[in-house]
């Protein structure tokens, strides 16, 4: 009998132990609740306490009570996931900071990688839009020098003709057509865009006389053909004699910044006006280019 009595109440202690320190029910599970945090040591690592005062969970990590929604006490080695990494009270983030406190929202010890909005090599990251998603501007530039063969060309007064320049320094983007000799503009933006072009009068003769235009054209836009001058240059030479088969070489530089559309193409022409003139071909003569400074999103 006095054994059975024995046995009763060391069951019924063990009970209460248990009933101390964690509880369930259908609905919920009950850890311990404490006004002070007890020990932490090697073998508390995992156990789980409710603290009272605090009116959090914690958890031990065999050292102290880590609060897991902040990922510890706030010092600048707390990471859920990565000692390298830091998360603070505050909200500031460091990613590869090690052991150094994040002084911005965000503050990132390395490469960065962006995905998402389909930036290609060379695009510059160069604005947001109102919901502060990025974006990103593609590269697009073109140098085009030299006439075919770099041979010299003709054109007779009262003509204008289009200049096709022929050998690519560089073609970023490939707007620039060989074949047609227009740039066409891929997406609206502001463009800087030059050309050089030297020509000489044919047949000079006393007295005075005019240089050809040079003029950077735009055209069809938004499916509608339309030509406009963007610029142009001309020249007005007051010569001495006859006795040179061409007259002075005038070099004609035309540069500018332009807003173009998508679809508008631009390209350079010459018009002799009253006198033939001579086109010079070198490529270290004549040349057009441009590149995209700003889209306009």
């Amino acid at each position: 009998m006095k054994s059975t009595v024995l046995l009763f109440a060391f069951v019924c202690s063990i009970s209460f132990a248990f009933a101390q320190s964690i509880s369930l029910d259908p609905n919920s599970l009950q850890l311990p609740r404490v006004a002070n945090n007890p020990a932490c040591a090697v073998a508390d690592k995992g156990k789980l306490i409710y603290n009272t005062t605090q009116n959090k969970v914690l958890f031990c990590n065999g050292s102290v009570w880590v609060d897991p929604t902040s990922g510890g006490a706030g010092t600048s080695t707390n990471w859920i996931n990565s000692g390298n990494n830091v998360i603070l009270p505050n909200g500031k983030v460091g990613i590869g900071t090690g052991n150094d406190s994040p002084t911005a929202t965000l503050d990132v010890n390395g490469n960065v990688r962006v995905r998402g909005n389909f930036p290609t090599k060379g695009s510059t990251l160069v604005s947001s839009d109102a919901d502060g998603t990025l974006k990103w501007q593609k590269p697009y530039a073109f140098r085009i020098e030299g006439l075919e063969g770099e041979a010299n060309m003709t054109v007779d007064k009262n003509q204008t003709v289009q200049l096709l320049f022929t050998f690519p320094a560089y073609n970023i983007g490939l707007m620039y057509s060989v074949n047609s000799g227009k740039f066409t503009a891929p997406v609206k933006g502001i463009y800087h865009i030059s050309t050089h072009v030297a020509s000489y009068r044919k047949g000079q003769s006393p007295g005075s006389g005019r240089a050809p235009h040079v003029r950077l054209i735009r055209g069809k836009r938004n499916g509608e053909v339309f030509n406009t001058y963007l610029q142009y240059s001309t020249f007005h030479l007051d010569t001495m004699d006859g006795s040179d088969l061409f007259g002075p070489a005038v070099h004609h530089t035309i540069t500018g910044d332009f807003m173009l559309e998508p679809g508008d193409t631009v390209w350079v022409e010459v018009d002799a006006e009253l006198w033939p003139q001579l086109i010079d071909g070198a490529k270290d003569q004549i040349s057009f280019c441009g590149r995209l400074v700003l889209q306009i999103f």
